[in-house]
């Protein structure tokens, strides 16, 4: 055998690994030996695992008050609950002041949050916010503050006060607050003062029904950060003590009220892109936002201040909702102002549209691309207009109608899916009908129809 097939063979005996030798003959395996768990993880990536396990509460101004809701999702609970696997993991997120940074306190009654915050509320808002050290704060506080007498003044003041002093490092404010003494919030909102707020980008404020607010002189706001910001029952006194770059940096607003006091300093927030307005007053000049893109308004009763919504003047709005109360289609707000070249979705909601008010409305919509209609009344001739298709809302891709209170006969739904969601005229991408009564789920069975383009649902909710 040469030298070149004794080696192959005595590779083929070995499977190519290296022989054992005489110090590797007696190799027993190591007893201790185990396998590795997570507490073995370096402190770092448990911490940062850990940080990412933190609930992210991202509230908008169309939903404010939306955290809370599940009391035991919460931040606070969250860690609670990592704190008692381990005394390595309680070690972890108690010395990681980014993970404290958001104070998220609920305490609905009856619940050991809410006996707390009564009984020792100094040491209960001082535990959670003390931890963050250095870090900017999120804080988010659901607080109902129930009975009478000094313990609960003073339960108020240690919260307020707490807060008071975290506002130079606090990016997100968000406050549900049930007092029973208004005055206490000037230990938050110090009356003659200059309130710093140099980080503060998201401010949302409501108080209980049953608080005053004749009694309330806040000190200045100064929050030159500041982009979304929504206030309740206390809009017409806050809002005007905001300070002029506060009101520049604001990009998102919801206003509970709007007073004609406040007319003047809505005029300075000159940068807003989305504006909800819940209730206003009687104007007398124009409201006017270049810059505004998206906008909410909730129409007053019928018959209270209807020429309202003709000062409204909205340029640059892509997005526009309609809310009322059975309240007719201002007609006035779309001919007047004419959104002609920038108007995409519109969404009417509780509002009348009325036979003679169809084709108006319609024609005055050139550049919808979504419509939709919620709790309201429709008659045969919007789906009869809406039939013509070139000569109005012939940009129209999505119609969404929900819960109607007096639906449209079929023949003129029928007509409408033919025209504008048939296989050989249809423009429209897709026509979304919710209604409670199997009025028209014959349209479903029809070959051909819509080519699958119109959907149906013989149910109140989606």
């Amino acid at each position: 055998m040469d030298v070149k097939n004794q080696i192959i063979v005595e590779q083929s005996h070995t499977n190519g690994r290296e022989p054992l030798g005489e110090e590797n003959a007696n190799f027993q395996p190591n007893q201790s030996f185990r396998l590795a768990t997570i507490e073995d993880l370096p402190y770092e990536l448990l911490s940062r695992i850990f940080l990412d396990a933190i609930p992210v509460i991202s509230p908008s101004i169309s939903h404010p008050w939306t955290f809370g809701e599940n009391y035991s999702d919460s931040p606070h609970r969250v860690r609670q609950t990592l704190c008692l696997v381990s005394k390595y993991w309680r070690e972890i997120i108690r010395d990681s002041p980014r993970i404290q940074a958001c104070v998220a306190l609920f305490a609905p009654p009856f619940t050991r949050t809410y006996e707390n915050i009564h009984s020792r509320p100094r040491e209960l808002i001082n535990g959670l916010i003390d931890r963050s050290h250095r870090f900017l704060m999120d804080i988010y506080l659901r607080i109902e503050f129930r009975g009478a007498g000094r313990s609960v003044t003073y339960a108020e003041r240690c919260v307020l006060v707490a807060l008071r002093d975290q506002l130079h490092r606090t990016r997100t404010l968000v406050l549900h607050l049930g007092l029973i003494k208004l005055i206490n919030l000037h230990d938050l909102f110090k009356p003659d003062t200059r309130i710093e707020a140099p980080h503060l980008e998201r401010f949302h404020c409501t108080l209980g029904t049953h608080s005053d607010i004749s009694s309330f002189t806040p000190g200045q706001l100064h929050a030159p950060k500041l982009h979304s910001a929504v206030i309740c029952r206390i809009s017409s006194i806050l809002l005007q003590r905001f300070s002029p770059e506060t009101c520049s940096s604001i990009r998102n607003i919801s206003l509970y009220r709007l007073t004609a006091n406040e007319v003047g300093t809505l005029r300075q927030c000159h940068n807003i892109q989305n504006l909800i307005i819940k209730s206003f007053q009687p104007l007398e000049s124009n409201l006017n936002f270049s810059t505004l893109t998206q906008a909410e308004i909730h129409l007053p009763n019928p018959g209270e201040n209807d020429n309202n919504t003709q000062f409204f003047h909205f340029p640059g709005m892509t997005s526009l909702t309609l809310r009322g109360r059975t309240s007719p289609i201002p007609l006035e707000f779309f001919s007047k102002h004419k959104y002609y070249g920038t108007l995409r979705e519109l969404r009417l909601v509780s509002v009348e549209i009325r036979h003679e008010f169809c084709q108006t409305l319609l024609k005055c919509l050139p550049t919808i691309e979504s419509l939709g209609i919620e709790s309201s009344s429709l008659s045969d001739s919007f789906f009869e207009i809406l039939s013509r298709g070139k000569d109005f809302c012939p940009k129209l891709q999505s119609l969404v109608i929900l819960q109607l209170r007096l639906p449209p006969s079929l023949a003129s739904v029928q007509n409408f899916v033919s025209s504008r969601l048939g296989l050989d005229s249809g423009d429209m991408i897709i026509f979304w009908l919710s209604h409670p009564a199997p009025l028209y789920h014959q349209l479903l069975s029809e070959p051909g129809r819509a080519n699958g383009r119109f959907v149906y649902r013989a149910s109140i909710r989606l």
